[in-house]
């Protein structure tokens, strides 16, 4: 392997780090875009307390 070759493993090594670290080091849309869901982030959906869901209510009417 010459010296270019080593080069660009080198690189395609650094790439593959940055890119493949993990859905735990990922945002939950960048993690989406790279096929990775973690659930725990987004489910169960938040609940709104009552007295802010009658808020609610009344502005979406």
């Amino acid at each position: 392997m010459n010296k270019l070759d080593a080069q660009r493993q080198k690189e395609i090594q650094q790439a593959e780090e940055l890119l493949f670290a993990g859905p735990q080091a990922l945002g939950f849309a960048k993690g989406l875009f790279q096929g990775h869901f973690v659930s725990d982030w987004v489910m169960p959906y938040p609940r709104i307390p009552a007295g802010q869901q009658i808020e609610l209510d009344d502005t979406l009417r």
